[in-house]
């Protein structure tokens, strides 16, 4: 019995034999080398009886390391015995292996049997496009440096403009009261100095210089009350609580100015009275503005 399987096993082998001899192949690359990522192209031709069918690699056969792009299928050529087959693979590679090979199967069908044929290994060297460098490589050391340019950062800049815009209005809302009153009592003071001293330094040796010199004192009293006190007489003066205190200096200097008495010795201090009330009066003022800039 163990006999029986062994004669029809052989005989199925030798079967086998003489059909794939009757097929014959011839599958090559168009060059010996690839580089990565460049096409190249695979030629397969089969001959093969007349009555048989023969099926090729299609769009769905994994070539391995290789990947197929396209193909050119040729008509097929008959005899009386024989059919002629022919097509070419457009294919690229990725790979960096030194050695790649390719074999497809062609897969065949008889009458009375059919099988699969692979194409014996085609084989390409892969070629670098950059020579690997030696790590001993020597490195320029004195390379000069290209300075990179600053970027500027305008939203940052932006920002800061506008919160600086902001706090300077903010200052100005809240300081423009207390710096108007600051300014404004600046400029009292520098005035009424300024006549002081002309008032200090001007002598009544005569009537006429006495008017000056009185002149000058209601100057000083304009600034201390903003009122217009050179146009006032000494009559209009004394109305006011502040003046009447020095009524009496007052009618002494109007005497001496507009009749015929002699300067005596207290017109000095009459006006050196009249100086201290107008300096009274401005302090005043100047308190008065300072409670203002608090508020």
């Amino acid at each position: 019995m163990a006999n029986f399987f062994r004669y029809i096993l052989l005989f199925l082998m030798l079967g086998y034999n003489v059909i794939a001899q009757d097929i014959t192949y011839e599958g090559y690359f168009r060059s010996d080398s690839v580089k990565a990522g460049m096409p190249l192209e695979y030629v397969l031709n089969i001959k093969y009886p007349k009555d048989y069918d023969v099926l090729l690699p299609d769009t769905t056969h994994n070539f391995g390391d290789f990947i197929l792009t396209g193909r050119n299928f040729y008509p097929t050529v008959s005899d009386s015995i024989y059919s002629y087959d022919s097509v070419v693979y457009q294919l690229t590679s990725f790979s960096i292996e030194n050695i790649q090979t390719l074999s497809v199967p062609i897969k065949y069908y008889a009458e009375s049997d059919s099988g699969l044929i692979n194409t014996e290994n085609d084989t390409l060297y892969f070629v670098e496009y950059i020579p690997v460098v030696s790590d001993t490589l020597n490195v320029k050391e004195n390379t000069a440096l290209q300075p990179l340019k600053e970027l500027v950062n305008y939203p940052i800049i932006t920002l800061i403009a506008f919160l600086a815009v902001i706090i300077i209005i903010t200052l100005i809302i809240v300081l423009a009261k207390p710096i108007k009153t600051a300014l404004r009592r600046w400029v009292l003071k520098r005035k009424y100095n300024k006549l002081k001293n002309k008032f200090l330094k001007t002598e009544f040796s005569d009537k006429h210089e006495a008017s000056k010199k009185l002149a000058i004192w209601k100057s000083m009293l304009e600034v201390s009350t903003e009122l217009p006190v050179p146009a006032f007489t000494t009559d209009e003066i004394i109305k006011f609580s502040e003046t009447s205190k020095v009524e009496n200096e007052l009618r002494s200097i109007d005497r001496y100015i507009y009749s015929n008495k002699k300067q005596d010795s207290n017109l000095n201090n009459d006006f050196l009275t009249l100086a201290e009330l107008s300096d009274q009066i401005l302090e005043q003022k100047l308190q008065r503005l300072g409670n203002e800039r608090r508020r």
